[in-house]
């Protein structure tokens, strides 16, 4: 199998899977090279887009996204390399991690989806207690602590795609897509 990785969505797009579009950006990898993406994910890394546009490793995500890619004749616009500067930089906020009551949370989409299956399993039962596994080792969290980390980690992602798309108003009204600051503002 092969899997399209796309830096602009910083999403995975596997080939037995059929997208009614994919982004423009998609460069394929092998089913192997994602497999070993995933599993550094567990270590602590954060998959992010490469200079190359393909997928790497990164133990903590840029703090500012690189520069505007120069535009190829015919190959898009400032306006389309200012947008996917800015999704790249939304994804790595996104899932930079927080700190909730102290506690370091990861934000990447395995965690978050995990989150989600802790959250539904302790809504059912909430005198449940879940180990829970954070950089700096294992904690026991109440189906109370749970439901607000997940709470946290849904307006940290919510706070990331409305910069996202506050900055996306202003690199669409800009004369000059790139003179747009994309690197300030964001969710802590």
């Amino acid at each position: 199998m092969i899997v399209r990785y796309s830096a602009s969505t910083g999403s995975f797009y596997p080939s037995d899977i059929d997208y009614p579009a994919l982004p423009g950006d998609v460069v394929e990898i092998t089913a192997e090279e994602h497999a070993a993406l995933q599993a550094e994910k567990s270590a602590g890394k954060v998959i992010v887009p490469g200079a190359d546009g393909r997928p790497t490793l990164s133990v903590v995500p840029p703090a500012e996204p690189a520069e505007l890619p120069t535009m190829e004749p015919g190959s898009g616009s400032p306006m389309d390399a200012a947008l996917a500067a800015l999704a790249a930089k939304r994804y790595a906020v996104e899932t930079g991690g927080i700190i909730v009551n102290g506690l370091p949370v990861a934000t990447d989409d395995r965690a978050k989806t995990l989150l989600l299956g802790a959250r539904l399993e302790v809504l059912g039962n909430p005198t449940l207690t879940l180990r829970w596994k954070t950089a700096d080792g294992f904690v026991a969290l109440s189906a109370t602590q749970i439901v607000a980390i997940s709470s946290a980690v849904r307006a940290h992602v919510q706070a990331c795609f409305n910069r996202e798309a506050d900055l996306s108003a202003l690199i669409s009204a800009a004369a000059d897509p790139a003179s747009v600051d994309i690197s300030t503002g964001w969710p802590s």
